[in-house]
């Protein structure tokens, strides 16, 4: 049997598994599907937040930084 095919029966075992756990769950379809997009979500959103807020922050200390050299050296030429 082909590799492919061996990753084929796997996923097929998988989904039927999680199938029979949802039926004993009493879930539906929808009900597993928005919850995998909502555990995907929050992760996201954590991550595009806290990273432009990294960015954002980074930029201001550099922003002073810069805005503390130019001053130095202004003073320094006087």
């Amino acid at each position: 049997m082909s590799f492919l095919g061996r990753i084929r029966r796997r996923v097929n075992a998988r989904i039927e598994l999680t199938r029979a756990r949802m039926r004993i769950r009493g879930m539906v379809d929808y009900d597993l599907i928005g919850r995998l997009c909502g555990f995907m979500l929050f992760p996201f959103v954590i991550y595009v937040c806290c990273g432009s807020m990294q960015n954002y922050s980074n930029m201001k200390i550099h922003d002073a930084l810069e805005e503390r050299r130019i001053k130095t050296s202004s003073q320094i030429s006087r």
